[in-house]
């Protein structure tokens, strides 16, 4: 059964052995946490064409929240949140076909990452979205695969006098995928 217009979904995310770079160095963290999405728009012909970019082939999704705790040996090393003016990025869960049902969740995330060291918590924000991606045969997910499309770069502030500028890049997520399911 597709969501209606309001229907709030909240998901678990659970991803494992995630590749994370703070200052050029390497952790492998497993990541787990919750993600909140808001139904915007339900086309009425939903699922006549399978055209990504046809407002008609995709329901429209908000992302309200996102909070993940990336841990290793029980230790907190990072969490990623929503950047401020996250919510201006659309998501969409594109119905690719009726019978039998194949979706197509995609979710573009701006990120914050906060790095937990014995000093105190750095955080930096995402040069560009996360786009994650689960093709899926129900919504919403149970224990489905989802996918980063790519590498996410994080910054620290423009600030002439910050440490964190010698580094082009001091914080870096890659290979993000993990198993999302509807709580």
């Amino acid at each position: 059964m597709l969501p209606s217009v309001g229907d709030e979904i909240v998901y678990t995310l659970r991803a494992e052995d995630v590749a994370f770079s703070y200052l050029d160095t390497w952790m492998y963290l497993d990541f787990e946490g919750e993600v909140r999405q808001t139904v915007e728009a339900v086309p009425e012909d939903l699922g006549e064409n399978n055209d990504p970019d046809d407002p008609e082939s995709h329901i429209r999704l908000r992302t309200d929240s996102l909070s993940l705790k990336g841990e290793r040996d029980g230790v907190h090393h990072v969490s990623l949140d929503l950047a401020g003016g996250a919510s201006e990025f659309e998501s969409r869960l594109l119905v690719e076909q009726i019978s039998p049902p194949r979706f197509m969740h995609r979710s573009l995330l701006l990120l914050k990452a906060g790095i937990h060291t014995k000093d105190g918590t750095v955080e930096f924000e995402a040069d560009t979205p996360l786009l994650l991606d689960g093709l899926i045969t129900r919504f919403p997910p149970e224990d489905d695969h989802y996918r980063a499309a790519d590498s996410v770069n994080f910054s620290g502030p423009d600030e002439r006098d910050d440490p964190y500028g010698l580094y082009k890049t001091p914080a870096v997520l890659d290979r993000f995928q993990g198993r999302m399911s509807a709580k």
